[in-house]
Order: structure tokens, then C-alpha cells, then sequence
């Protein structure tokens, strides 16, 4: 399917991560709870980077960054790259000067997990983030979702689908408060690669 419309950029990709990754990844997180911290958000005053700071108001979560010597960060790769292959069969992705960083795992408690409205792509440390990819690990039977108000599009929580989509001002999105159960995802950036001295275009 190519794409013929912006909403058509946002790729999701149904039983696309066998269950056992799923419970792999999600065992993971809970036997490292000595890594586990407040989700933390980015934001500036003025043009002015305040860097990261705890704003459960905000985004109230509970993540762990994925260390790259662990044992679900190829896992995590792989199923990116898949993903990333995937969109390319719809709409022209860079072919190179590419990376993937920022690799977590998170849970959004249950009457109270929530990210509100925002962007992935800014300013500062934000910029050279070209897609997002988020990875559900269980399913939630009502809230949740990942929603972008702009296109009247909420992705539902479902163990094993990955959601991949551009990071820029056009896809604003939130993370909706799962009242169910609690919500598990996994989350990755592709990012441009970032060179010191750049080639002259």
C-alpha cells in the first residue's frame, strides 16, 4: 500500500512482534528494577533548553533507558529495522546516515499513567529525530491509546503491534490514560546521523 495521504505516514503493524519477544522484554523490565526511574520530559523557556526534569502532571510513568549490552536491545533493533522496511514500502525513508538511539521500556499505571500533547521533534537534543517507534507489549481493553487529535487517529494498546511514525510538528500525539490495566510499551528514535563537520551540499 503507498501512501496518498499524510495520515497514511503512520504506520501500524498489527501481531507484527511474537508474543514470547513480547514477554521477553517485558520480564526484562521488571527484573531491572534497580534501573527504573520517573519518566522525564524535555522542555525549554525562551529558547532556552531547561534540559530533563520529572512533571508527573505531564507524563506520569515509570521507564528504564535499555543499556545497548542488554539482552533486548538487538531484539528491539530488529523489530525497528522490520518496521522501518516496512514504511519504506510505503513512502520513500532514508537509505542511509540513519541510527537508532533512545531505547526504552515504560509502563503507564493504570488510572494514572498519561503523556500529554506533544511532539517528538524539537529543538536542542530533540532535532535530528526522524521517526518514533512505539511497541505494545500488553494489551489494555479500554484507554490507552496512543492518540493524535489532528487526524482523528487513536492506536489501541494490542500485545505484539509496533507503531511507527514521524517525529516532526505534524504528528503531535498523547498517550492516553489506560483504565483497564496498566499499559507496557516499548520506545525507540531513528534518528539522522549527526556529524561533527557536515558535507557541503
Amino acid at each position: 500500500m503507498k501512501a496518498e495521504k499524510i495520515t497514511d505516514l503512520i504506520v501500524v503493524l498489527k501481531n507484527h512482534i511474537p508474543d514470547e519477544t513480547c514477554d521477553e522484554i517485558l520480564e526484562w523490565f521488571k527484573s531491572n528494577k534497580h534501573l527504573q526511574q520517573e519518566g522525564v520530559v524535555y522542555s525549554t523557556d525562551g529558547g532556552k533548553d531547561l534540559g530533563p526534569s520529572v512533571k508527573k502532571d505531564f507524563k506520569n510513568a515509570i521507564q528504564t533507558h535499555v543499556p545497548p549490552e542488554a539482552s533486548i536491545s538487538d531484539k528491539m533493533t530488529d523489530i525497528t529495522i522490520s518496521a522501518l522496511r516496512e514504511a519504506s514500502s510505503r513512502y520513500p525513508v532514508p537509505s542511509d546516515g540513519i541510527t537508532l538511539n533512545d531505547y526504552c521500556v515504560r509502563v503507564y499505571p493504570k488510572d494514572e499513567g498519561i503523556f500529554k500533547l506533544h511532539v517528538d521533534q524539537r529543538g536542542f537534543g530533540t532535532v535530528s529525530r526522524l521517526f518514533a517507534c512505539i511497541m505494545y507489549l500488553n494489551d489494555v481493553k479500554e484507554g490507552g491509546e496512543t492518540e493524535f487529535p489532528d487526524w482523528n487517529i487513536a492506536v489501541r494498546p494490542e500485545k505484539g503491534k509496533v507503531l511507527l511514525f514521524p517525529c516532526n510538528y505534524l504528528f503531535r500525539h498523547k498517550g492516553n490514560v489506560p483504565i483497564s490495566e496498566e499499559k507496557y510499551i516499548a520506545t525507540n528514535f531513528i534518528n539522522f546521523l549527526v556529524r561533527d563537520n557536515p558535507p557541503e551540499s
